[in-house]
């Protein structure tokens, strides 16, 4: 498939998330704070900012489980095709197709998503003996479910299940 309608695809995808997301699930609210650090550091991203928001989520576990075990691994594939949609999503906004340009961009908003996520994860180590909690655990399987539909793994006609 040429890139043009798959930019396309995504980009309408990603402009009807919010409003799919909320209707989906009603996923038990983010630690008090949260989800305003999250929108401040995710202010710029446009279109793609859930994408940002997943491909971030996907890098958290991959660092907090480690690179060699296998919860990291397969966060580090999604991670990778999370940051992929992220950046064609970005050169669509833009009309750009300098690819370094685009990462010089997106890479930092993902950066900063990151350690949001490693943050609240660390607390809820700390707080409760898991990484997850429940809202953290929906975002994951939104994050699992937009992936897969993405990467073409899962059925079209499949919303992703969770809250983001």
């Amino acid at each position: 498939m040429p890139l043009p309608p798959i930019r396309a695809a995504l980009c309408a995808l990603c402009l009807a998330l919010p409003a799919t997301a909320q209707e989906m699930s009603e996923a038990p609210a983010a630690p008090e704070g949260f989800d305003e650090a999250m929108g401040a550091a995710l202010a710029a991203a446009g279109a793609g900012e859930t994408l940002v928001q997943c491909t971030a989520l996907f890098r958290a576990f991959r660092l907090y489980a480690g690179e060699q075990t296998e919860v990291g691994r397969m966060a580090a594939e999604r991670e990778t095709d999370m940051a992929v949609f992220s950046v064609l999503v970005w050169q669509d906004e833009t009309g750009s197709e300098d690819m370094e340009a685009a990462f010089e961009v997106v890479v930092p908003w993902v950066d900063a998503a990151t350690e949001l996520y490693l943050d609240r994860m660390t607390a809820n180590q700390a707080e409760g003996g898991t990484v997850f909690d429940a809202n953290l655990e929906g975002n994951l399987g939104f994050c699992n479910a937009l992936r897969d539909r993405l990467a073409g793994d899962a059925p079209a006609d499949e919303e992703p299940d969770g809250d983001q």
